[in-house]
């Protein structure tokens, strides 16, 4: 394989990839490589320092299991390895080949994100091939005349010749001292002050066994032991690894031996050892104190009046579980617990956050415990603590009748009202719960709507539900719209205010109007209440101060996982020919994004909104919805952005907390995704993505105040960093790829992963049955609308496949597989008037972004890093390939010498247009220059296309 060849440009040094195992590090953009930096960003140096190898031998070290990477080392000192890593990217160590006579561990081998010249991954050789100890010497002569007389015999041999091996591995996180026993010899103890590779002193027989165990634990730390035991082989152990982290936990140690058989002794000892871990976590928004119990043990509550970190007095057994509540709430304030509950501890907690609001909510406190059986006591208690809040708001317009409102359509919730100003319902709704409050009487003749009258998730009290009522003759007016895509018999139920008492269904499109008019004044909220079978249905349909009756609402239905259902009408209907460069009439709208505010800004519409990195998008018909990597704290946020002027962009789930790490919450703004999450599909009353950085899949509920919980967990051998996310149209199955070259089947409702398609071994695209089929990092899905067939493109591939979900058989549709095993070819674009059918030819690689309307493909292809993306359609039918918007050319312009012309923000002096909407070209190529830079993501609500330009950071529309 090819090594990476080095270009210099506007002083960046970027490392131009043309290896399938080096593009696979670069352009794992969507996972370890943090901001999806491809190879045009800076790269780093990895190296260390090595000890202790003897002279004569040689050491092979290896970075990320990449054999082009291998790096021979035959002298002790530093050491940098041959090919480096790109900005952003990860790195890991390991040896490949030890020296002959030694053992070698590497210290510090693996990191994250890098950013910076890396000199710390250390290399620790000692003496290590196996030790045969010599046969025995003979034993005594039984001559008579030998000395020592007859029958006497000489001194006994050493016995049959042994051979060892060495017990060790690497410690890591220790700060103090720790002593390693093995099989419990403590004469022979390791006693370890520093980090990296270690090795017992005794080493181990062949054939018997070895058990590495914790003599004494580091001051303040505790320290976990990974693959402490087994059967010495024919070769030394070096992964005995140790963990320690900081700790308060206490261990117990092993009670001391009992006396000798019938001579007395010392006392017996008090029991195996027993270790415990500490429960902890962060509490933000508090202004007063919080009592927090776990386990329900109110006995050893923690009182928290600061925000900050926090730990419990009782830490848990190993093994055991936690699940941590408020006990106490403080004053004025609600707080809520997420990553509340875990099982099986095997090390100190500390992701439980406490998020505190401000508050009114009623706590009604546990009772005291009853007496002991028999004893007597104080009174039991009033049984388990609930909080509650009150729901209510103001009153319009109403004149002089009676008005009964209702809450969840609990009579015991009915209020009376007689007159304008506040209310209050009677009846307070429990933490967590959901409200909807509706008009259970009207007053005569009038007419009263309620607004802001639904909420799914309670956390504090609500004051802000509006009731206007107005004169039914004259002072109300009808709510209705239009209906498109909805497939022949399905139908879809909507309500406005949340009111399901006078719900609507829908059976055809069309228009339609609410059968209750709403006041004069007040405000209208169409939702979905029931989704159509195998579609998800998107309602544009809110606003306010009505004066008119209403007709605008607007209702799309697609299939599941947002694809339309008929074939995009972009204008002019494309003539079937393949055209080099542009389809001539075919506009580019820039919706949003641009703006000069600080990402995520929500407060701006439109073109005036800002984004950072968009990794993708799904759209429900009325929102396209935005995974988005926020840069300067490292992780993502969802936002959406309506697809009615003016394209109000909103952020609905993500913490903007530095720090990736998964955390799920009820309340979507307190959950945290990683940096790297990249694929996103959608049901209709959730949202599903792909988080790469925690190997997750996370759900996104697409009520407010939309609650994220994580699904499932990708584990190493399935797609370890998904990426890319497609949805079966029933609703119960995911598909994802990513960086392990298979294809991870997961079930929505039990979290069950699975491995159907692809195998860890292929390196290129091979057609196949099921693991027989090869994938190059898979990362872009689409399902059609009748669940049978996948279509799949790679993230650095040439080739589109097409996947038989009966059978998992894998052809090629489009595309050369032999231009799979190529890196650094030249990109080609189809000829006019060229198809795939009935001989397969070369596409533009560098696929991204992949959707269907059931008539065409739609597909970003070619270099995004040379200035020549594009905007391609495929029929499915015929083959045609044709290129909607975009360019197949580099920009080499003025540049003879051929320097890599940089888009923004690298050059800042380079534009790409990529927006005609007031005056769109009739000539030839008219959209040759309208230019991606790396659009990662491509939706449609069947009307027209969304492309969401990750680095140029708009979105646009195409129609």
């Amino acid at each position: 394989m090819k090594k990476p060849i080095l270009y210099q440009h506007s002083g960046l040094t970027t490392a131009r990839l043309v290896s399938t195992s080096l593009i696979t590090l670069c352009l794992g953009l969507l996972s370890a490589c943090g901001d999806g930096e491809s190879s045009d960003a800076a790269t780093f140096k990895i190296g260390g320092t090595i000890t202790g190898l003897a002279t004569g031998t040689r050491l092979s070290l290896i970075n990320n299991g990449d054999p082009d990477t291998t790096f021979t080392v035959t002298t002790n000192g530093s050491y940098t390895l041959s090919s480096p890593v790109a900005a952003g990217s990860s790195y890991a160590v390991t040896i490949s080949r030890q020296p002959s006579g030694q053992f070698c561990s590497v210290s510090n081998g693996a990191g994250m994100g890098v950013t910076a010249t890396v000199s710390k991954v250390n290399v620790q050789c000692v003496a290590s091939a196996g030790t045969t100890t010599g046969g025995g010497s003979s034993g005594g002569s039984t001559n008579p005349s030998a000395p020592g007389g007859p029958g006497t015999g000489g001194a006994g041999g050493n016995g049959n010749g042994t051979t060892t091996f060495n017990v060790g591995g690497v410690i890591s996180g220790l700060v103090g001292s720790i002593t390693l026993v093995n099989n419990g010899d403590a004469a022979h103890a390791l006693t370890a002050t520093s980090n990296g590779g270690y090795t017992l002193g005794l080493p181990v027989v062949v054939g018997s066994s070895y058990a590495v165990t914790i003599g004494s634990t580091p001051a303040g730390q505790f320290c976990t032991i990974s693959n402490g035991n087994g059967a010495m082989g024919a070769a030394n152990i070096s992964n005995v690894n140790i963990q320690c982290v900081a700790s308060s936990g206490t261990t117990i140690g092993a009670g001391s031996s009992g006396g000798s058989a019938g001579t007395g002794g010392v006392t017996g000892g008090g029991g195996n050892g027993t270790t415990t871990f500490n429960i902890g976590g962060t509490i933000t928004g508090l202004s007063g104190t919080v009592a927090l119990v776990n386990n329900g043990d109110v006995a050893h509550a923690l009182a928290v009046t600061a925000n900050g970190g926090f730990t419990f007095g009782l830490p848990v057994a190993a093994g055991s579980n936690y699940a941590v509540t408020v006990s106490g709430q403080p004053s004025g304030q609600f707080c809520s617990v997420a990553n509340a509950t875990g099982a099986g501890v095997v090390a100190n907690i500390s992701t439980i956050n406490v998020v505190c609001v401000p508050s009114t909510g009623t706590t009604i406190t546990p009772g005291l415990t009853g007496g002991g059986a028999g004893t007597g006591g104080v009174n039991g208690g009033g049984g388990n603590g609930t909080t509650s809040f009150n729901v209510g708001g103001s009153i319009a317009g109403l004149t002089g009748g009676t008005l009964t409102l209702i809450n969840n359509g609990d009579p015991a919730s009915a209020l009376a009202v007689t007159s304008n100003g506040g209310f209050t319902l009677g009846v307070p709704v429990a933490l967590g719960g959901s409200y909807n409050v509706s008009v259970a009487a009207q007053p005569t003749g009038q007419t009263c709507t309620v607004s802001n009258g639904t909420l799914a998730y309670m956390a504090t009290n609500v004051t802000n539900v509006s009731v206007v009522c107005a004169t039914t003759a004259s002072g109300s007016f009808s709510i209705g719209g239009t209906v498109t895509g909805l497939l022949s018999g399905k139908s879809l139920t909507v309500v406005n205010n949340g009111d399901t008492a006078n719900s609507i269904t829908l059976s055809a499109n069309g228009s339609f109007s609410m059968p209750v008019p709403v006041a004069t004044g007040s405000g209208y909220n169409i939702t979905v209440a029931t989704q159509p079978l195998a579609q998800v249905c998107g309602v544009n349909g809110t606003g306010s101060n009505v004066t008119t009756n209403i007709t605008s609402v607007a209702i799309t239905c697609l299939g599941v996982g947002g694809t339309p259902n008929t074939a995009v009408p972009l204008t002019p209907a494309l003539s079937g020919a393949g055209t080099p460069n542009a389809v001539p009439g075919v506009l580019v709208t820039t919706m949003a994004g641009g703006g000069t505010c600080t990402a995520p800004c929500d407060n701006a519409v439109g073109v005036n909104a800002a984004f950072d990195i968009a990794y993708g998008s799904t759209t429900d018909g009325a929102y396209v919805y935005i995974v988005e990597f926020q840069s300067t704290v490292g992780v993502s946020v969802i936002r959406k952005v309506s697809l009615t002027p003016p394209y109000a962009t909103t952020t609905i789930a993500g913490s903007l907390t530095s720090g990736n790490a998964a955390v799920d919450a009820p309340i979507g703004l307190n959950a945290v995704f990683g940096g790297s999450a990249n694929g996103l599909t959608t049901d209709g009353a959730n949202l599903y993505l792909a988080d790469s950085n925690n190997h997750s899949i996370r759900k996104i509920s697409l009520s407010p105040p939309y609650a994220v919980t994580t699904i499932a967990t990708i584990t190493a051998g399935n797609t370890y960093f998904p990426k890319g996310l497609a949805i079966t149209p029933d609703g119960t199955t995911l598909y994802t790829g990513g960086d392990t070259n298979v294809i991870s089947k997961v079930n929505i409702a039990t979290g069950a992963v699975s491995v159907p398609l692809g195998n860890t071994t292929n390196t290129m695209d091979v057609d196949g049955i099921g693991t027989a089929a090869g994938f190059l990092q898979p990362a872009n899905f689409v399902i059609n609308q009748a669940g049978t067939t996948m279509y799949v493109s790679d993230l650095i591939g040439n080739t589109i496949r097409a996947v038989d979900l009966a059978t998992n058989t894998v052809t090629t549709i489009a595309g050369l597989l032999t231009d799979s095993q190529c890196r650094a070819c030249t990109f080609t674009y189809p000829a006019p008037g060229s198809t795939q059918k009935p001989n397969l030819m070369s596409l533009a690689g560098y696929m991204y972004g992949l959707t269907t309307d059931g008539t065409n493909l739609y597909f970003m292809a070619g270099d995004p890093n040379r200035g020549r993306q594009s905007l391609q359609q495929m029929n499915l039918a015929t083959g045609v390939v044709s290129t909607l918007v975009g360019t197949l050319e580099n920009d080499w312009t003025n540049n003879p010498g051929g320097t890599l012309h940089l888009p923004p923000p690298y050059n800042p002096s380079f534009s790409y247009l990529i927006d005609n909407n007031t005056a769109p070209s009739t000539a030839a190529t008219p959209n040759r220059n309208l230019r991606f830079y790396r659009a990662l993501s491509l939706v449609s609500d069947g009307t027209n296309l969304y492309v969401m330009d990750a680095y140029s950071r708009v979105l646009v529309k195409v129609h």
